[in-house]
């Protein structure tokens, strides 16, 4: 959502506020802020805290069930294009990139259980009326009655897109990335790819990931194509460690001579 409406993305603690989020509220000033979650994402000692911030612009959407927070998205900011709604289970390792996939074409993504499905979902998606529900992983993966309530209540035509693991996911998301410009290359956690997500769909900066301790042969493949003159490290020194910031730094290439530098 903030992706697509090209919203800062701020973050909290169930506990508290941190310094850096209060300092860019203060900062931004904003006219509306949205807190996504319940009492256990966000306690009522936390929500508390940002209406003395934030004052009148703040207001709630959903709870701690990921599926009824998902379905007062749709509802709330429905997306521009509603051809294909992405559909990714709670559980997935991969759910943060298909977001990424979802923002970046305008579209939304909906989050639920693959054995069950909330009636919070089920209306605002059969309200959105898509014309493709795109379910990520494999058939397997997901419950036939979910499948079915969700195909049956859209009239959409459902698909699985099973192949591929989230790495190679967002490494195919860039073919058409022009070369010379800013390559994101976030930790696994999901806070850092959310925040990365954003960053990437606000810039228009390819965003790639990987959870090893070196760069993958399909990340490298992109790299080498794209000819960073600049890459974005999103994470922490433990998601990106040395032994990983240096052989990327050989894929940066600077304007001057071609040469490789060091990643940022």
């Amino acid at each position: 959502m903030a992706a697509r409406f090209g919203w800062p993305l701020l973050w909290v603690r169930p506990g508290g506020v941190p310094a850096t989020t209060r300092d860019e509220l203060k900062r931004l000033q904003p006219q509306r802020v949205i807190a996504i979650g319940g009492d256990e994402l966000i306690t009522p000692e936390t929500y508390g805290q940002l209406e003395e911030m934030a004052g009148s612009t703040l207001e709630r959407l959903g709870n701690d069930d990921g599926a009824v927070t998902s379905g007062a998205i749709l509802r709330a900011f429905p997306p521009e294009d509603r051809t294909i709604v992405h559909v990714t289970h709670s559980e997935s390792p991969g759910r943060t990139i298909f977001s990424l996939v979802a923002a970046a074409s305008g579209r939304s993504i909906a989050v639920c259980d693959a054995d069950s499905a909330p009636d919070e979902l089920v209306t605002p998606l059969a309200d959105l009326g898509p014309t493709v529900l795109r379910f990520h992983g494999t058939e397997e993966e997901w419950s036939a009655d979910v499948v079915d309530e969700l195909r049956s209540r859209t009239g959409a035509t459902v698909e699985f897109a099973g192949r591929g693991g989230p790495m190679a996911l967002a490494a195919g998301m860039w073919e058409d990335a022009e070369p010379g410009g800013r390559v994101i290359v976030a930790g696994w956690a999901a806070v850092e790819l959310l925040t990365s997500s954003v960053a990437a769909v606000h810039t228009g900066s390819p965003l790639l990931f990987f959870s090893s301790d070196r760069v993958p042969n399909a990340v490298q493949k992109v790299l080498r194509r794209l000819q960073p003159r600049e890459i974005v490290l999103s994470g922490t020194m433990d998601a990106l460690p040395p032994e990983v910031r240096r052989p990327l730094g050989g894929f940066v290439v600077s304007d001057a001579d071609q040469a490789p530098s060091a990643p940022r």
